[in-house]
């Protein structure tokens, strides 16, 4: 049976099925637009707010934030006294966090208008770690233009660097440690921001892929990989480890091992990004999967792109050949998972990402999912996911100057929420309001954005 023809059946059969508590909410009107004739005015005042400080893990209530062009310009104790403003948010019974990062994502596998999706979750930051490098510089300018609603795109790496397997716009295969040089100099000369080792042939032409990165002064992030070790990759430059399994399992090394291993790792200030969120369909049944599929499909709040709903489906193969879904599949992602916790709890610093682009990742919703598993699963608390997903991963960017906490002179990248996240996670999802580099996007505003996620061909 074809999709178009089950999607046919399903809807004569279920109707439309809603997805996620993140989608098209509706709470009180809380902001107001002042008429374009009444003088000037600052961009933006929110009106007693508690304010998240994402180092201490506390909120600081009633305060009031002032927004003059793109950043802001005070925060101050609640007053009366306030700036005559276009646009004033009452911020009374609310909580204010920073723009939320993304650490791992292929944005270009989605369209424009799906990349919205990131902002209507308030994500307001991600780094690529792998796509079609011209589309990446194209979709980076109309996003900093303002030609369409997408996440700031802090790094990206371009082409996937492999050791194996066809040549792709997105996959580079690197043959020797010549073809290292060259490749990392195309992607270089490409604008890329990083360089990312997926698989190498040999230990050679990794050793060649790092350090000609540390030449064209980008730096180094990939899988773990089998051809070295942890400490061997680290001496080698390489700043971050995809996907949580590396080493693994750490119950096989022992306590000086792991303390010299995570003392290596805060000493070179690299970082771990597990995507729990990419894993968890492999320890779903397909069943299960094949429900959640049709949910996507007919979901009324918003519309992926076809060729990506394509991609899942046809993922679901190589799902039932592998035997995932089995209680081994599952035991292994807990233990991955644990030791990230052992990691974050030995000081080596986890970053939230979600490999959105992977089969059963929601754009923007994944995130929130990557923080309620880091905190199931691996332990952390509310605090620190917040913490590890704003004002840790700016300054793993070293963009802290800017971005990744709610201060005087930052890039006024917030969101408003109607319930406190450090109370239960799962409250990072009642969004009032996105502002995104100084313009409010009000409720209303982001379920429009989400009506608007179809593309020409879905219609």
């Amino acid at each position: 049976m074809t999709r178009r023809l089950r999607n046919i059946l399903f809807t004569i059969a279920g109707g439309i099925v809603a997805v996620g508590s993140i989608f098209m909410t509706t709470t009180e009107p809380s902001i107001s637009f002042a008429e374009e004739s009444e003088g000037e005015r600052v961009e933006l005042v929110v009106k007693n707010i508690s304010v998240l400080e994402p180092r201490s893990g506390t909120f600081v209530p009633h305060q009031d934030i002032i927004v003059r062009g793109t950043r802001i310009a005070e925060i101050r104790p609640a007053s009366e006294e306030l700036p005559p403003s276009k646009v004033v948010v009452n911020g009374t019974g609310k909580f204010v966090i920073p723009g939320l990062f993304d650490n791992h994502v292929h944005i270009a596998r989605l369209s424009k208008e799906s990349a919205a999706l990131f902002l209507t979750s308030g994500v307001t930051s991600v780094r690529d770690m792998g796509s079609d490098p011209e589309k990446i510089n194209l979709w980076r300018k109309q996003i900093d233009y303002g030609k369409f609603y997408g996440p700031r795109i802090v790094q990206a790496s371009g082409p996937m660097l492999e050791g194996r397997g066809e040549q792709r716009i997105d996959h580079w295969v690197v043959a020797n440690p010549e073809e290292a040089k060259t490749f990392v100099e195309k992607i270089a000369n490409l604008g890329m921001d990083c360089i990312k080792v997926r698989t190498a042939v040999n230990l050679e032409t990794y050793l060649a892929i790092a350090q000609a990165a540390q030449e064209h002064g980008l730096p180094l992030y990939g899988h773990g990989l089998d051809i070295l070790s942890p400490k061997e990759a680290l001496e080698a430059g390489q700043k971050s480890f995809e996907h949580a399994f590396y080493p693994y399992p750490l119950s096989k090394t022992s306590a000086e091992e792991k303390k010299a291993l995570f003392a290596a790792f805060k000493s070179t200030q690299a970082v771990h990004v597990p995507t729990l969120a990419a894993w968890q369909p492999a320890t779903q049944s397909i069943t299960a999967l094949r429900e959640k599929l049709a949910t996507y499909e007919h979901a009324n709040e918003f519309k992926l792109p076809e060729e990506l709903l394509d991609h899942w489906e046809k993922s679901l193969v190589a799902h039932e050949k592998e035997g995932r879904g089995s209680a081994g599949w599952q035991k292994a992602i807990r233990t991955a998972a644990e030791d990230i916790g052992k990691m974050h709890r030995g000081g080596v610093s986890v970053l939230p990402g979600t490999d959105t682009g992977a089969p059963f990742v929601v754009p923007g919703a994944g995130l929130h999912e990557e923080l309620a598993l880091l905190i199931r699963l691996s332990g952390l608390t509310p605090a620190e996911v917040l913490r590890a997903a704003t004002i840790n991963s700016a300054v793993f960017y070293g963009k802290e100057k800017d971005l990744g906490s709610v201060e005087e002179g930052k890039i006024a990248d917030f969101v408003v929420l109607n319930k406190n996240p450090l109370e239960r996670i799962e409250n990072s999802t009642s969004i009032d309001a996105v502002v995104f580099r100084g313009e409010v996007l009000s409720r209303a505003h982001l379920n429009i954005m989400l009506s608007q996620t179809k593309t020409p061909k879905d219609e």
